[in-house]
């Protein structure tokens, strides 16, 4: 698939991001006092600027048709909103609503002294009678990966989100190999689309009734991001705003295992993680070679 990051020079990249304005139902409408636009999924703004690339007019998506020579989208239905393209620094890309909830990591189970996984990945592994103990002997696998990718689908479809589910199919179905399996769902749960907010709501509410579907993903996710591949040792950082007695809960566990149940998006940039902090700042160490839960 064609990318849509331009890169200018060696340590200088640009992004292409496409906007479609949120606020209006006519794109003529000179009243709005202040627009307001909201970005298309990553799927959506690669397919779209392939297009645009390929000097298209118009290029299909979902129930819309993107018209390149009228900056419009239009709807089946007749409405049309006005669209916009950007070239931003990439640095700039920070998946902001991935760094705007606190972790609700304070119940009493979330401070366990068992090193263990989430009870949706656990309950997962249970019912597939996966081993117990999670290590590098049963890693991901092309049965797994295609379960995944059924799921995928099957989740998009019943929030109509059908493109974006599959593009995430059409990745995961051209993994063969452990390693590309578990840099595909990586990247599929780094992009900006429905994924990534579904998969933490679902863990974050031990939201059992969507095991089936999204149980595989989590749990090869999981596998990945439990693995510190690169050969150094670094910090990351995670702000996020407690409350008073969330906070005396965490001083309470110093020297005890903490489990977040979700998956938690955390930055090497500092400046980054304390501008979402209001009064709590995680500093996170990671070790070369040392396997560890992201959690």
């Amino acid at each position: 698939m064609a990318t849509a990051t331009v890169h200018t020079s060696a340590k200088y990249k640009k992004k292409i991001l496409w906007f479609w304005q949120s606020n209006s139902t006519n794109i003529h409408d000179e009243k709005e006092k202040q627009q307001q636009w909201k970005r298309y999924s990553d799927f959506e703004n690669d397919h779209i600027e392939e297009a645009y690339q390929r000097k298209e007019k118009k290029v299909p998506l979902n129930d819309y048709v993107i018209n390149f020579e009228y900056r419009m989208q239009q709807h089946k239905n007749g409405n049309q909103m006005a669209i916009k393209r950007e070239e931003i620094d990439f640095s700039q890309c920070v998946r902001e609503e991935r760094f705007l909830y606190p972790v609700r990591a304070t119940s009493a189970k979330s401070f366990e002294k068992e090193y263990d996984k989430s009870d949706f990945i656990s309950q997962w592994r249970r019912k597939e009678h996966k081993k117990t103990e999670f290590d590098n002997e049963h890693g991901p696998n092309n049965e797994n990966r295609a379960t995944a990718e059924l799921a995928a689908q099957e989740e998009g479809r019943l929030i109509n989100k059908e493109f974006d589910a599959q593009r995430m199919a059409e990745q995961l179905r051209s993994c063969k190999h452990d390693k590309e399996i578990g840099q595909c769902v990586a990247r599929l749960y780094s992009a900006s689309s429905f994924l990534s907010e579904l998969v933490n709501s679902t863990l974050r509410n031990d939201d059992m009734s969507k095991l089936d579907t999204l149980g595989p993903f989590c749990w090869l996710l999981d596998h990945r991001l439990g693995w510190n591949e690169g050969g150094w040792d670094c910090h990351v950082y995670r702000g996020m705003t407690l409350t008073d007695e969330m906070i005396e809960e965490y001083k309470q566990a110093i020297g005890q295992n903490i489990i977040w149940p979700a998956f938690t998006s955390t930055t090497l940039n500092r400046q980054v993680a304390e501008f979402y902090c209001a009064n709590t700042l995680f500093i996170i160490d990671i070790q070369a070679g040392q396997f560890w839960r992201r959690k």
